[in-house]
């Protein structure tokens, strides 16, 4: 079995336990805190991101399932940059993550050679500590932003999209995909601004997959795999992009798709992987960047800059070959007496 497989069926074991829940479907989640008490979604303590797709899924199973309270992770190096020391426990506790480079786009717009190693994809996988387990990280937590901040973030990201939304869905919210429109009911019927933005973004992630976009497959109907599968999509979609732009996120209105969803997850794991990785596509198509929230502070060096000895183990790597010393035939001292050999010193005792 794969690590990368292992990684999914933990991710998977998680979402089930949480499409399980019937807390999960009764209310939305507060902006700013996620359904587990963690007040962000995992993020690299020393640059501040966010962990996307799989990974983050990933992280933050493990995170509810060994009660961490923070959501901050980070490499053996990135703890011995800042000059961080591990806790007494941290042994056996590091999580190995994938991470994949994609190739790199010259600004130019020329090819790459081939033989360039800008040009290749490559998958590399780290070992990451939560940092429950690293002592001296401070608290990173951002401050939800404010209404009138988020409310106009919201705002700004349905008119440049180029979207055509229209307020005539009576009590209802959907995608029309062959007339490439957004349908939602009147902003007055909605209890909150958030709830509005909410439901707007959601049918915006199905937007995204037109064929003249991310081109998905948007032919399914209500009870269909391939219907289940997007809808998972727009799931993840909306609770990414809700956390990033601070408005939440209210799943109460895909509750009828739950039994779908945990039957796909169980049997196929890595299905949650491909949804995570084009609900990401969904949040880069958009350019969610330049609409949320400011990002966590990054942890600056706590200590001199003296290497940071530790009483736990790096990870282990390849030795590296260096020839042997040659060293020099000793020669016996003046003071020493060679050995006679023995058939020599029998024969001289036979020969008295």
């Amino acid at each position: 079995m794969s690590q990368m497989f292992k990684n999914a069926e933990e991710g998977a074991k998680f979402m089930i336990e949480l499409f399980k829940d019937p807390l999960y479907w009764e209310k939305p989640w507060v902006a700013g805190n996620n359904a587990f008490g963690l007040g962000e979604m995992p993020f690299n303590a020393l640059s501040g991101r966010q962990y996307t797709a799989g990974n983050m899924l990933y992280l933050w199973s493990a995170a509810k399932q060994r009660g961490y309270k923070s959501a901050g992770w980070m490499t053996y190096a990135q703890k011995q940059k800042a000059g961080l020391r591990f806790k007494e426990g941290a042994k056996g506790n590091g999580l190995l993550i994938p991470w994949f480079k994609r190739p790199d786009k010259p600004e130019d717009g020329k090819v790459l050679d081939p033989n360039d190693p800008r040009g290749k994809a490559c998958l590399k996988w780290f070992m990451v500590w939560n940092c429950d387990h690293i002592e001296g990280v401070p608290e990173q937590r951002r401050e939800v932003p404010a209404p009138e901040f988020r409310h106009g973030e919201c705002e700004r990201l349905l008119e440049e999209s180029g979207a055509k939304i229209f307020h005539d869905g009576g009590n209802r919210a959907y995608y029309r995909v062959r007339a490439d429109t957004i349908h939602l009911p009147a902003r007055e019927n909605f209890k909150t601004p958030d709830g509005y933005y909410a439901t707007a973004l959601h049918e915006l992630g199905h937007w995204t997959g037109h064929e003249s976009r991310l081109n998905r497959d948007l032919s399914g109907v209500f009870g269909t795999e391939s219907y289940a599968a997007e809808e998972l999509v727009a799931e993840l979609s909306s609770l990414l992009i809700g956390d990033r732009l601070g408005i939440g996120h209210d799943p109460r209105q895909h509750a009828a798709y739950a039994k779908s969803w945990i039957k796909k997850l169980e049997d196929d794991p890595m299905e949650l992987f491909r949804a995570a990785t084009r609900a990401e596509a969904v949040c880069r198509h958009l350019g969610i960047e330049a609409y949320q929230r400011e990002p966590i502070k990054i942890i600056e060096r706590q200590l001199s800059n003296e290497p940071v000895q530790d009483d736990q183990p790096r990870p282990q790597r390849g030795r590296k070959w260096s020839p042997k010393k040659k060293t020099k035939a000793r020669t016996p001292k003046a003071t020493e007496t060679a050995r006679e050999p023995k058939q020599r010193k029998r024969g001289m005792e036979l020969a008295r």
